[in-house]
């Protein structure tokens, strides 16, 4: 004997359906259960505030867009990311990070650190990337730099 069936729907997440089987063999009952989701949705009050979507991103306003960690010395590669594609090298100290979805507008908050005495600053922002610009303290040229770490917050 077999128990099969579906939940889900409803509530507070929408696009969740969940798919059980139930095996019931000399009064054994065991059972297991499989999540299928394409994606899943919070609201409040018809408001979105959370969305789990299929490749796995999660967006709200309290959720990081993309983060990276690159290496900007020699051959420019991303170590680590979240929704970033690639880095291209525009010269000494100079670098563009590409979004692999892009964001809603050029309204976002960017914050950037590196592996250096140095300074920077990032600019040029794009809804698909922007650019990140490391310069040396003591006289303010250009300098490539180990490890760049970027984030960024926005819609």
């Amino acid at each position: 004997n077999y128990i099969m069936g579906t939940s889900g729907g409803s509530g507070v997440l929408s696009g969740v359906h969940s798919v059980f089987f139930q095996i019931d063999s000399d009064n054994n009952s065991t059972g297991q259960q499989f999540s299928f989701r394409k994606d899943a949705t919070t609201y409040n009050g018809g408001t979105e505030l959370l969305s789990i979507k299929e490749d796995g991103r999660g967006l709200s306003q309290f959720t990081a867009k993309a983060w990276i960690n690159f290496n900007g010395t020699g051959t420019v590669a991303i170590t680590d990311s979240h929704n970033f594609s690639s880095v291209s090298d525009l010269g000494v100290g100079q670098y563009q990070v590409n979004f692999s979805n892009n964001l809603g507008n050029t309204n976002y908050c960017i914050n950037t650190h590196d592996y250096s005495w140095g300074n920077g600053f990032s600019d040029t922002q794009a809804t698909s990337s922007y650019r990140i610009k490391r310069m040396n303290q003591a006289d303010n040229a250009y300098l490539d730099v180990a490890a760049i770490w970027s984030l960024v917050f926005g819609d």
